[in-house]
């Protein structure tokens, strides 16, 4: 009996950690891997230069091809590279609710959070994110969606260091390791 309940308590004690997935554009890369430090049990599908609004036929047909059945969450990083207008804000934000639908049709108890697109160098594309944030913030709401906004820990305004470490690379859109470390932390609250 004794030995039962240590091989209950133990397969317990391995299932708590759940599934996870990533996926999106180039800063998937890096925010998956850090989270991975703290679940291995994550896999990260990224593409870079992907664009939402580009490319959603790809990513609609990737999920339709997935098994998502075997992710408990989903971190979903996509739309830093949309530069949309105001008059853009209702149809991304239409393509934002059919994507998540879709993923709920594969897997209706998966745990979704979309992470927001951070402030970038570029001012003039930083308007445009805006726009992209506010679509994505729109169609996520009502459905009960979790958004995060890096720009919490990161600062509304552009900047290259948080506590004076690196939180940005050169290029001045990409994240390092020790920002991708801070979004992990917000996101894990």
């Amino acid at each position: 009996m004794f030995k039962w309940i240590i091989f209950v308590f133990c397969l317990l004690s391995f299932s708590a950690e759940s599934k996870t997935l990533f996926f999106g554009d180039s800063l998937t890369y890096v925010i998956g891997n850090a989270y991975k430090k703290h679940n291995n049990d994550t896999d990260v599908v990224y593409n870079v230069g992907f664009s939402f609004i580009s490319n959603h036929e790809y990513m609609f047909n990737y999920i339709d091809s997935s098994n998502l059945n075997k992710y408990d969450k989903l971190f979903i990083v996509f739309g830093t590279n949309d530069f949309i207008h105001s008059g853009d804000v209702d149809n991304y934000s239409v393509l934002s609710i059919l994507f998540i639908s879709r993923i709920l049709h594969h897997n209706k108890n998966i745990e979704i959070t979309w992470i927001l697109p951070p402030t970038v160098k570029n001012d003039r594309k930083n308007e445009l994110i805006q726009h992209t944030k506010t679509a994505i913030k729109k169609g996520m709401k009502p459905i009960g969606i979790r958004t995060i906004d890096p720009d919490i820990v990161f600062g509304g305004d552009y900047r290259e260091k948080v506590d004076n470490k690196a939180i940005r690379t050169a290029d001045g859109v990409h994240i390092t390791n020790y920002g991708a470390d801070l979004i992990v932390d917000l996101i894990r609250d």
